[in-house]
């Protein structure tokens, strides 16, 4: 038995899962200490570190601003042709526990020379295929992975409770994962009204904690 046991107690319409959603969503937060954590920045200074064409879309390497001494990378990924009137639907992809994993959800190998990944990821390239079928995706790295893994190594986790002893490495990559929705619900070409999630594995947690957390999220598939 746990604290969590109780979520379905008493609810047996929807209106009286609104009632206490309210309720289940603080617990969540204390939860992951979400009383720790920053506040965003309120300029992320997004630039656009690279870009190139892919197979019917177009690739963005980006980085932009999640604390003031901090900033992180995604990769975002546009349909090539005319944007239809209001915008695309766009979705978050979170990667699951490989290094190079928001790389992955594009089809794309590792960096190449990483110490910490030498093969090339096959499969698991739902950003890919999803920009295929007309959705806009932003697919961010991991806080401890890619370009900011640690001395430790990839998903270790000691340098930041450091930096934050009284925070959560999962409040920090929900933190970090609604501020890349955020990016992506700025582009032009993106509908802000159709948000979604997806991911694999520690990902598909991301999504789950994602869209119970940020209400623009209007679908999780994890």
């Amino acid at each position: 038995e746990t604290s969590w046991d109780d979520l379905l107690e008493g609810i047996g319409s929807p209106e009286a899962w609104a009632a206490k959603r309210q309720s289940v969503r603080e617990r969540f937060l204390t939860l992951i200490r979400e009383e720790a954590a920053p506040e965003p920045p309120g300029d992320l200074q997004v630039e656009i570190e690279r870009e190139w064409d892919g197979e019917g879309f177009h690739i963005q390497d980006i980085s932009y601003q999640v604390e003031d001494d901090e900033r992180a990378h995604a990769y975002l990924a546009v349909p090539d042709g005319p944007v239809p009137a209001g915008g695309h639907p766009g979705v978050v992809c979170v990667h699951g526990t490989t290094n190079w994993g928001a790389r992955r959800t594009l089809g794309l190998p590792p960096e190449p020379g990483d110490p910490h990944e030498t093969k090339i990821s096959h499969g698991l390239d739902y950003a890919r295929q999803l920009v295929r079928t007309g959705y806009v995706t932003i697919s961010p790295e991991h806080f401890c992975s890619a370009r900011r893994v640690p001395e430790e190594g990839p998903y270790e986790t000691a340098a930041f409770y450091r930096k934050h002893p009284d925070w959560s490495a999962v409040g920090k990559y929900v933190y970090d994962s609604r501020i890349a929705c955020s990016v992506l619900a700025a582009r032009p070409e993106v509908d802000a009204s159709r948000l979604g999630v997806t991911g694999h594995s520690l990902g598909g947690h991301g999504s789950i904690w994602l869209a119970a957390i940020d209400d623009r999220i209007k679908c999780a598939a994890p």
